[in-house]
């Protein structure tokens, strides 16, 4: 059963530290969802990310 998470990231902006939130990101644990929701973040362009939190969402 895998669980799903929200997670909010900052990354590092022309104007400061931005904040961003990642829905519905699948993975088993904690760990990984704070991994793909930083990998989605650098598939957008962020190079500098600071991980914030992450709360569990639900299961599927």
């Amino acid at each position: 059963m895998k669980k799903k998470y929200k997670v909010w990231l900052q990354a590092l902006t022309r104007n400061g530290w931005g904040s961003m939130v990642y829905r519905d990101i699948e993975a088993p644990s904690y760990g990984e969802a704070l991994e793909i929701a930083s990998g989605k973040a650098k598939k957008s362009g962020y190079r500098n990310i600071r991980k914030e939190r992450v709360n569990l969402q639900g299961f599927k």
